[in-house]
């Protein structure tokens, strides 16, 4: 009967080293990198590839050289099967990552998430991105987590103003139906740290589909919620658009 040793291993835990760095590559290439890692963490999955390759080739080359005795002196091997098992624990996800194409979250696991909210420290936040004292407020990728702290922090001075912003539409199930979230998802390493930001919109809103993307415009108003004031926009115009390259948005700061 054929046994296993060393070399047959190391070849084994060459490939799936080999594996997990095409698997970085394909990623990386196709742009799906950033829907799962945070850009911060971009460059060490990026250095873990390079390594991942290496150690392959390493890994290789020994089980060349490397001289078994097993049939000889009756050194610990496996029958094949005993030997290939463990690795299909590592090998099985490696391929449902190469054949899978959509790495988004699905609805269900964003209603898991539920929606956060509250005011950030201030502290590490970095302000001046927009001007408070204009009438109308644009919302943006950079100034994203400033206007959502200052809506919850001076919500009085903020009430009247004009919002608008671009998310798609989050719903939790105690939502009424004149009421949605125009969210962002956001990253602190990876995806499964992922939270759900977003503003809550009220007004003729039945028509929106939830996680479709939309351009929203509305005016900033306040409402008492479980004994606390939050702040609420009525919705003016909305208008679908396609969700953006870049759908995460990197989290820096923690909620008070």
């Amino acid at each position: 009967m054929r046994k296993y040793g060393a070399g047959f291993h190391r070849k084994l835990e060459a490939l799936l080293l080999l594996a997990s760095g095409l698997m970085i590559f394909k990623l990386y290439v196709s742009g799906n990198l950033s829907h799962i890692l945070a850009d911060r963490m971009l460059p060490f999955s990026i250095i873990a590839l390079v390594l991942f390759s290496v150690i392959s080739v390493c890994l290789f080359q020994s089980s060349k050289t490397h001289i078994s005795s097993c049939d000889c002196c009756g050194c610990e091997t496996s029958k094949k099967k005993q030997v290939i098992y463990p690795y299909l624990l590592f090998g099985i996800p490696l391929f449902l990552g190469f054949i899978m194409t959509d790495f988004s979250l699905s609805e269900q696991a964003l209603a898991n998430k539920g929606l956060q909210n509250g005011a950030f420290s201030t502290t590490k936040i970095e302000e001046g991105s927009y001007d408070l004292e204009k009438d109308s407020i644009k919302v943006t990728d950079e100034n994203y987590f400033e206007v959502f702290n200052h809506l919850y922090t001076f919500l009085d001075d903020m009430e009247g103003k004009q919002i608008s912003l671009a998310g798609f539409v989050y719903r939790e199930p105690d939502f009424p139906n004149n009421q949605i979230a125009i969210a962002r998802l956001t990253m602190t390493c990876c995806i499964a740290d992922a939270n759900v930001y977003g503003f809550i919109f009220r007004g003729d809103v039945e028509k929106l589909k939830t996680n479709q993307w939309y351009e929203v415009q509305g005016k900033i108003g306040k409402e008492t919620y479980k004994g606390e004031v939050i702040p609420v926009i009525q919705l003016n115009t909305f208008n679908q658009i396609q969700p953006p390259k870049e759908q995460y948005l990197s989290e820096y700061t923690s909620i008070e």
